[in-house]
């Protein structure tokens, strides 16, 4: 492969807990991460899992430690989802990276490049996120919607002067 494929520059760091709370307190404790802001029930416009069409229902806090963002999800049902599994086992490692891009129309493109496969997607109009497994390893590319992307904003200047 010839140069970096990526997009972008790698902007978050992603992980399933099915105890959203415990494990913000545990970044927030660990490495200062936070504050966090939880999202409970997210509504999205359409979600497929392996091609197929779900209804998702997670929950997911953000906080930012530096300018990387720290994300944890919890599912709040046993739809087959890429946390699914890792929370059902209590896997508490990098769920996925995630890569923030202006335009998700790269996403077939950035396939064909890295020879990876759409495992997950969500959408809130024509953005959200494409998540793509890489020999087992999953990378997000984000389009933040409106009004999400000014949350996200919000959430990583209150880390600033966040103690």
């Amino acid at each position: 492969m010839d140069g970096n494929p990526l997009p972008g520059n790698i902007g978050q760091i992603a992980y399933v807990d099915a105890d959203i709370e415990a494990a913000c307190t545990f970044w927030a404790r660990a490495v200062g991460a936070g504050p966090f802001y939880v999202f409970s029930h997210p509504k999205v416009d359409s979600a497929r899992f392996r091609g197929s069409p779900i209804d998702l229902d997670i929950s997911i806090a953000l906080g930012y430690w530096g300018e990387m963002q720290i994300e944890v999800i919890q599912q709040h049902d046993d739809t087959l989802t890429i946390y699914r599994d890792a929370q059902k086992r209590g896997d508490k490692s990098v769920n996925h990276l995630g890569i923030f891009v202006d335009d998700l129309s790269i996403t077939q493109e950035y396939a064909r490049k890295t020879g990876g496969s759409v495992i997950q997607e969500q959408y809130i109009g024509k953005d959200g996120g494409v998540y793509f497994d890489q020999d087992g390893r999953l990378i997000e590319l984000i389009s933040l919607p409106p009004g999400f992307a000014e949350a996200c904003a919000m959430v990583m200047a209150e880390s600033e002067h966040w103690d």
